[in-house]
């Protein structure tokens, strides 16, 4: 399944491991060129100096998720993705809970936790510390996202939050992919209202019901877009599979054959393929190629899937997908513009 990571805010926070840049005050640094790529560039904390790299479980465990990576970045992610690392609760708690790990190998062991064999009240007791309140982090979706879709850069000072708020919207996903859908729910809330006072913006071209005066009508309608996909998003982390896929076909129905729904129908496919339904999987599939998605690596690649890769339909898609694709050289989503969990 894959998401738009969610709703496109977060290229700081999907940002490649490795490469240096300016670190403002109370910033997050990225990491240095040379040495580990998860670690950052400052003095080694005890237990885990560099030249012992094979001894350290912790640092094992990050090297272990590095290899799951798409990019150097957050990959998508599916059931069973993290055979790897289960049974080292220890040590992904100790990476997602360091605020000195690289955020997005926190991001990473934050999404391996929820496989790493916990009982129930060991993961809240990691995961719920990473959450912040459910309108805190809708407010800073939003304000992120509008300032992006304004052409605005974010500024150094707002980069805390933004990686804060990107880490608590994974904690809740890890949660509530265990069993635990409490605190999604909670967000869910808030952006279900969001859409239903603005839908109109999407299905009738209306002004929108909660926006400031600043945004113009294109950026209003983007984020409805993308909070109406994220809806759906957010109900798959927990198989509520029906409320899903009405939120994702709502959107297909509202925007039929648009670009903005090649992310909706691929999870309506994952989605398809996960209750067995192969034929209409392929046939999601087929709608998501002809609306724009073009990441063919990542399909062969996402274990929702699996069940497709044997069926001649699938297989003409995928020669269909990939011979397009070389025609043409259009390359794949960006990393972190679409992913899966």
């Amino acid at each position: 399944m894959l998401t738009t990571l969610v709703l496109g805010l977060l290229s700081a926070a999907a940002a490649p491991l490795g490469g240096a840049a300016a670190t403002p005050e109370g910033a997050v640094p990225e990491p240095a060129a040379e040495g580990s790529p998860w670690y950052l560039d400052r003095a080694p904390v005890e237990g885990l100096p560099p030249e012992s790299e094979g001894a350290d479980p912790v640092l094992a465990t990050a090297l272990q998720l590095e290899t799951l990576m798409r990019d150097s970045g957050v990959p998508g992610f599916y059931d069973g993705q993290f055979a790897l690392t289960a049974g080292r609760f220890a040590e992904l708690s100790a990476l997602a809970s360091d605020p000195d790990v690289h955020h997005v190998m926190r991001v990473m062991a934050v999404m391996a936790l929820q496989e790493a064999e916990a009982a129930p009240e060991e993961l809240a007791a990691v995961l719920e510390p990473l959450v912040i309140p459910a309108e805190a982090e809708w407010t800073i979706d939003y304000t992120d996202l509008s300032r992006n879709l304004s052409g605005m850069e974010r500024r150094p000072q707002d980069m805390p939050e933004i990686l804060s708020a990107d880490l608590s919207r994974y904690a809740r996903f890890a949660l509530a992919k265990a069993g635990q859908p409490r605190l999604i729910r909670e967000k869910l809330d808030i952006m279900e209202e969001f859409v239903t006072s603005n839908r109109e913006l999407v299905v009738g071209g209306g002004a929108g019901g909660l926006f400031g005066r600043r945004l113009n009508q294109r950026a209003r309608t983007d984020i409805v877009k993308d909070t109406w996909f994220s809806v759906g998003y957010y109900y798959q982390q927990f198989d509520d599979y029906e409320n899903a896929r009405r939120w994702f076909q709502g959107l297909c129905d509202a925007l039929p054959g648009e670009r903005d729904t090649r992310w909706a129908h691929y999870n309506l496919a994952c989605i398809a393929a996960l209750s067995g339904d192969p034929a209409e999987a392929v046939v999601q599939l087929g709608h998501a190629y002809e609306a724009g998605f073009v990441d063919v690596a990542w399909m062969q690649e996402d274990g929702d899937l699996v069940s497709l890769r044997e069926r001649d339909d699938y297989r003409a898609l995928l020669r269909r997908m990939t011979g397009a694709d070389l025609r043409s050289g259009t390359p794949g989503p960006p990393t972190g513009e679409s992913r899966d969990s």
